[in-house]
């Protein structure tokens, strides 16, 4: 089961997003409550410039490990980005409580 994460972040180091996203989606179907490859979708989407998919995915990796810190604050960063400075201000303050 791990091997199809690293199979994706082997794919995404090698800049081969499409192999890398099916990976990452092979792992969900299987683990859908393992955040890393909701994480590493959700950057790879981001780096593609699809921001609504990477906020879409960035959601599911912080419902599935709500404590994880990293997870808010690349959303948040991403939010802000994006101009929704109170989302993005919302995440980053989580980030400094957590």
């Amino acid at each position: 089961r791990e091997w199809l994460g690293m199979d994706g972040a082997l794919h995404d180091e090698q800049g081969n997003d499409r192999d890398a996203l099916d990976s990452y989606s092979q792992a969900l179907e299987i683990e859908p409550k393992k955040p890393p490859a909701w994480l590493s979708t959700a950057r790879l989407y981001e780096r593609q410039n699809q921001k609504d998919k990477a906020i879409e995915f960035y959601q599911k990796a912080a419902a599935a490990e709500p404590n994880n810190a990293a997870i808010f604050a690349d959303m948040g960063g991403l939010q802000a980005r994006c101009g929704n400075l109170t989302a993005g201000q919302l995440n980053a303050s989580y980030v400094n409580v957590a």
